[in-house]
């Protein structure tokens, strides 16, 4: 996971169905941003487990999951800090 995560600047956990998901691809776009994409559901198999471990590190299981430079900022409605939505 730190490896995935240490990859590039931008990296965006996310399910291909996810309103969510969408939405925060959908913004990264219109800001200009260059985000990888990493998708939970393709395969399930391998996606499933890294989701637990996202998880464990987050301490939430929803996506999309966003780290910028290394550091988890949150997913498309809700960030780390108080004054996140």
């Amino acid at each position: 996971l730190d490896e995935l995560i240490a990859s590039a600047p931008a990296v965006m956990f996310i399910w291909e169905a996810s309103p969510f998901s969408k939405k925060a691809i959908r913004a990264m776009e219109m800001i200009g941003a260059d985000v990888k994409i990493v998708r939970l559901d393709d395969p399930w198999d391998e996606g499933n487990p890294l989701r637990a471990e996202l998880g464990r590190k987050t301490g939430r299981t929803s996506v999309p999951c966003i780290f910028i430079g290394g550091e988890y900022v949150g997913g498309y409605d809700g960030g780390v800090g108080e004054e996140s939505p």
